[in-house]
């Protein structure tokens, strides 16, 4: 990312973590994503699926196995228990 577009994508991600609750699964992911500033796209490629399955699991559309949660937390650094809360 050149610096420019780094500092729009922060931007976007203080706004979009300004909205962000927590609770579900979906909101946990893209929560994490968003504080390691990570796109859909980034975090999809580190987990070889697609960025429409990144996307799915954040709006709770389609849940991740346990397998995918597991690499999630390893890549996104972050406890079981904050994802799963």
């Amino acid at each position: 990312m050149t610096t420019i577009e780094n500092m729009v994508f922060r931007q976007l991600n203080e706004q979009e973590l300004a909205f962000i609750s927590g609770g579900t699964l979906g909101d946990n992911i893209k929560q994490a994503r968003l504080e390691h500033q990570m796109t859909q796209t980034m975090l999809a490629q580190a987990l070889f699926v697609s960025k429409q399955a990144v996307s799915q699991w954040e709006k709770c559309v389609r849940e991740s196995n346990i397998e995918t949660v597991v690499r999630l937390r390893e890549i996104l650094h972050v406890p079981f228990d904050k994802l799963l809360k």
